[in-house]
């Protein structure tokens, strides 16, 4: 009997559909060309074009949302215009999308517009520059950010609600529920770790953690493509509307408030920079949703705190790139200086030169922080995915790899144990698993 031929071809090139448009935020406080706050790609599809593809632009309360945060959190007193005056306020939904174009980034009960060629002479309102300098808006999070979860098509559980502490797993991808080539990765990166402490975030680590920055509500897991390209802030995870109707949430944090839309949202990825490699990944992904049951296990506030860490680096490469002077929104780290107090607790607010915020940089970089690389000697403590978030690839060629380490992590469950460790069963489970696991750098079983 002859053998049917086996061989199929091979997959096509992505047929990247996305234009290089843009979501311009501008501050009114400023005249052109020195105004631009963040250029955004517009990924979000408006409908099919009357003559070719589809019409792109971008959700308008992910950029306002965007926006607010890096005006010092000024949510619910943020909004567009068309105008620089905030005489021609936009009027498409928050749940719409924007066309590509310039938006003016206007704040209630604030003067600060200037005038085409000149200066205003209100003072402008402050931008916050980097994430070290920001702080976490505790109880204030955006409505749409504390809504349920609710995905659209969405598999049944399979293990029943009594299991779902229990099961809480990071051994497959959080948007495409697949196990192979997976990298577990921190919502708040390591280096990060004075933020996180400084903000005081472990109150959003389920249980009772030694070391709350390595828990389950700032972890995530994704295959290593995608890993490779949030870890270099490509891409967000940011609710938007969805066609599901939302269901119990378990999760004390995304509960929605008394006054919050009816309308239900899902944690969805949305990209943020137009590069070639971001194209691709957008038309294969924006929008789709996180698969419910890893959802569960993200942290909202962790979540929104990696969409602020994503953002800044973008207001670095426009709105500070510039030799205008910049009214700043700074931490307030040494208190006997002079300043102006701000509505946010520890901060300040300063008026700065380019020469004077490169030199702040410079001093911020010097400041002593916990390593961002690794030795080879250095294995990963309590079961958590170790220090992933280094800009480098020399764990990768250490004789301990990352691979071998983030296997351990899996087959250990050091992270559901935490969240159950009274379940003797569970611990003899997670106990046989560390037993014999596979070292992937020697290929020797570890029993």
């Amino acid at each position: 009997m002859s053998c049917p031929p086996l061989a199929r071809p091979s997959p096509s090139s992505p047929n990247v559909q996305l234009t290089e448009a843009q979501v311009c935020i501008l501050h009114p406080g400023y005249s052109s060309p020195d105004n631009m706050l963040l250029a955004l790609p517009a990924v979000d599809c408006l409908g099919p074009s009357i003559w070719w593809g589809q019409i792109w632009g971008l959700h308008h309360q992910t950029a306002l949302t965007a926006g607010a945060i890096i005006a010092n959190n000024a949510f619910g007193r943020a909004y567009f215009t068309y105008d620089q005056d905030g005489k021609e306020p936009v009027t498409t939904p928050l749940d719409g999308v924007l066309e590509p174009g310039n938006y003016y980034l206007q704040l209630k009960n604030e003067k600060n517009t200037a005038s085409p060629g000149e200066t205003s002479t209100a003072q402008p309102y402050p931008i916050v520059p980097t994430f070290a300098d920001w702080q976490f808006p505790h109880g204030k999070l955006p409505t749409e950010w504390r809504l349920p979860h609710a995905a659209p098509s969405q598999y049944q559980d399979v293990y029943p609600p009594m299991f779902g502490q229990i099961f809480r797993t990071t051994d497959r991808c959080y948007l495409t529920d697949y196990r192979m080539g997976i990298k577990i990765g921190h919502l708040v990166p390591k280096r990060e770790k004075d933020w996180f402490v400084s903000n005081g975030m472990a109150r959003y680590i389920p249980g009772r953690n030694t070391n709350p920055h390595d828990g389950l509500g700032n972890l995530v897991t994704l295959q290593a493509t995608f890993y490779r390209l949030f870890k270099q802030g490509r891409f967000i995870m940011v609710p938007k509307p969805s066609s599901k109707v939302p269901g119990p949430e378990p999760s004390r944090a995304l509960s929605p408030t008394p006054t919050a839309p009816a309308r239900p949202h899902a944690l969805t990825i949305h990209v943020l920079t137009g590069d070639n490699e971001s194209k691709e990944f957008a038309d294969l992904y924006q929008n789709s949703a996180i698969q419910t049951k890893h959802a569960m296990n993200m942290s909202r506030e962790l979540l929104f705190a990696r969409f602020a860490w994503a953002l800044f680096p973008l207001v670095q490469h426009s709105f500070m790139n510039s030799t205008s002077d910049r009214w700043l929104a700074l931490a307030n780290k040494d208190q006997g200086s002079e300043h102006v107090a701000s509505d946010a607790p520890h901060t300040q607010i300063k008026k700065m030169s380019s020469q004077g915020f490169q030199a702040y940089l410079r001093s911020q970089a010097d400041a002593p922080r916990e390593s961002e690389e690794r030795q080879p000697s250095q294995k990963p403590q309590d079961g958590i995915a170790g220090n992933d978030d280094a800009d480098n690839d020399k764990w990768d060629q250490c004789s301990v790899s990352e691979e071998s380490c983030e296997s351990s992590i899996l087959s250990s469950d050091s992270v559901q144990k935490r969240l159950d460790r009274d379940n003797k069963w569970y611990q003899r489970m997670a106990k046989y698993g560390v037993s014999t696991a596979v070292d992937h750098g020697t290929g020797k079983s570890n029993n």
